[in-house]
């Protein structure tokens, strides 16, 4: 098949007593270095600032709702001289998407800028799907690209739970020379797929056209079993040349690629780079796979990237994948494999796994916006699986996309709209598994403030219902509640809103109801009743102690009728359910009675 089994470890499971103490000097020498290892850190972070251009971090436009806009002036440092002639505002390499530039700013073609200048762009961010989106503006001069900065916004709203439809192919070889072994896959914003072929050692790109693809090749120098390939904001293609121990990255220009090294490594079995992916930052992660078993994160600065360790001694690492909050995601291509998530904490990476209910051999690996995580296995007899792990509150859900016919699939990606791609390369095919359910249509999202409140009896509290459109969604929206305790009742003022682009809201009073102890008189009345009558007898027969002792009594009588004691308090969840048309979605709140 190529290096990577010819090199691959006997399966080994990753031993957590080894990973917790990498260096074996016991727990207080561990301690010691994470403290060094964090002030280390910092001190780059310092640099950076420090020293123009040696690290640098991506603008970052935040959170946008679907269907709304934000404009942020962005500078984009210079790194090479030149006279610039071209702006692009891109989304993975697209115009016209989540990212466009608008007028203003300081960049103008026709300007000579030096090595370590600075100008500013005006963008625009208009999210077209929720979760994390990747941008860049890239600007160029005559020969080449002399300024990048990688630009990275977050998309709020609903999205559709995904429905798959039958698979399709996007490419397909039928080689009797020379056969076909697609490892890789990848995905840019214009929906066109790079495919990297082990085999052939070649870089393929499947232009989108209408529903169908149009193949050409994108020219690299000499590859040597690539595994593979992944694209950034900026659609910039990386592929990992296994043989040469290197990562290359192909930047798009006037037509065709210039091509760069991002990264090499030293040429020893068992070391050679796997996968790659990239985050919104433009930062580049890579996974050395069999022997080593490490993830390496490439920083861009000013004159190429800064390497730092993630992760190292995971047996038979593979693919590699990051999503917008950078968690990094590493597939340990072992029997009963599964998934490792590197989390950033205190300046370093906590560890964890995902564990897969099944057996197999894992290789590829994809997150998408959401933070849902696509893995592809090989099962013992070379058929193959893809499974999605859905991000959820604690931790996944594990589900199967539907596929037919996969043998031995290897690379998986997944696009903005949630359709799959899947590598099947011993079927020398590359598939796409549509997500039928598409982009989201305009729909609203309602919220409760404050989260919780407490009432005693008569007393009333007012929450704020909010109701946020997205994508153009202007109808009136009603509300009522469900789960109300005994006793109490709520009333909106007003009873529906309409919202027009912006969020609206109401209203919402929660009162209980007052509540007053009765005091029964009967048990008192007949008590001194029987006091009285009692009286001439008493006074004659039985005297004074009999007198006292039926007081006593009618006291005792009397102390029945006091006031019931408060019952404990009680927390209800109440829902506030808002409905418009067909269209229905609640929010919840704590009442609390005491």
């Amino acid at each position: 098949m190529g290096y990577y089994d010819s090199f691959a470890p006997t399966p080994l499971y990753i031993d957590r007593k080894i990973i917790g103490s990498r260096l074996q000097q016991g727990e207080y020498n561990r301690e010691v270095c994470e403290v060094f290892a964090k002030y280390v850190r910092l001190a780059l972070a310092v640099l950076a600032v420090v020293l123009p251009g040696l690290a640098r971090a991506q603008a970052n436009l935040g959170t946008v709702d679907l269907g709304g806009t934000a404009v942020t002036t962005v500078t984009v440092p210079i790194a090479s001289a030149g006279i610039l002639s071209s702006i692009a505002v891109v989304t993975q390499g697209a115009p016209n998407l989540d990212f466009t530039n608008v007028s203003g700013g300081t960049c103008s073609p026709g300007i000579h800028y030096a090595a370590n200048d600075s100008c500013t762009i005006n963008v625009t961010f208009a999210p077209q799907v929720a979760g994390a989106r990747y941008g860049a503006i890239v600007l160029a001069d005559q020969t080449g690209v002399i300024g990048t900065e990688y630009l990275q916004g977050t998309g709020v709203g609903p999205q559709a739970v995904p429905v798959y439809g039958p698979q399709v192919t996007v490419a397909i070889w039928y080689l009797p020379a020379n056969r076909s072994w697609p490892s890789g896959v990848a995905i840019d914003g214009s929906g066109n797929v790079y495919i990297i072929d082990n085999d052939q050692m070649l870089l393929f790109k499947e232009t989108l056209s209408g529903n169908s693809y149009i193949q050409s090749v994108i020219p690299t120098s000499a590859l040597g079993n690539p595994y593979g390939v992944a694209v950034d904001g900026a659609g910039n293609v990386y592929v990992t040349d296994a043989n040469h121990f290197r990562v290359l990255k192909e930047t798009p220009f006037a037509g065709g690629y210039i091509e760069s090294t991002v990264a090499t490594f030293p040429m020893e079995d068992g070391s050679a780079p796997i996968g790659v992916a990239i985050d919104g930052k433009g930062n580049v992660y890579i996974s050395l796979g069999s022997d080593i078993g490490a993830i390496y994160e490439e920083a861009p600065t000013s004159s190429g990237y800064l390497q730092t360790t993630v992760a190292n001694e995971l047996s038979a690492a593979a693919g590699v994948a990051v999503d917008g909050n950078g968690d990094i995601y590493l597939v340990l291509n072992q029997g009963n494999g599964w998934i490792m998530e590197e989390t950033p904490s205190a300046g370093g990476y906590r560890q964890s796994t995902i564990p897969i209910s099944t057996g197999g051999i894992p290789f590829g690996v994809a997150v998408d916006g959401d933070s849902n995580v696509y893995a592809t296995f090989i099962e013992s007899n070379d058929s193959g699986v893809v499974f999605r792990e859905t991000a959820e509150a604690g931790g996944y859900t594990q589900s199967t996309i539907p596929t037919i016919g996969l043998n031995q699939p290897m690379g998986v990606a997944v696009d903005a709209l949630g359709n799959v791609y899947v590598a099947d390369s011993y079927n020398e095919r590359v598939l796409k598994i549509p997500n039928t359910a598409g982009r989201p249509s305009a729909d609203f999202s309602v919220g409760v403030a404050p989260p919780s409140i407490t009432l005693s009896a008569g007393e009333s509290s007012t929450e704020t219902v909010s109701v946020t459109p997205f994508l153009g969604f202007n109808s009136a929206v009603s509300f009522l509640c469900a789960g109300v305790p005994a006793g109490a009742s709520c009333g909106f003022s007003p009873q529906s809103v309409t919202p027009s682009g912006n969020v609206v809201s109401t209203k919402l009073t929660v009162t209980m109801s007052p509540t007053t102890a009765a005091l029964s008189l009967r048990p008192l009345f007949l008590g001194w009743t029987m006091a009285l009558a009692l009286c001439g007898f008493t006074k004659q027969r039985l005297g004074r102690p009999l007198l006292l002792a039926v007081s006593v009594a009618s006291l005792a009588v009397m102390g029945g009728c006091a006031e019931t004691p408060k019952p404990s308090p009680t927390t209800s969840t109440v829902t506030v359910i808002a409905t418009a048309g067909s269209l229905q979605h609640a929010a919840a709140f704590s009442l609390t009675v005491q």
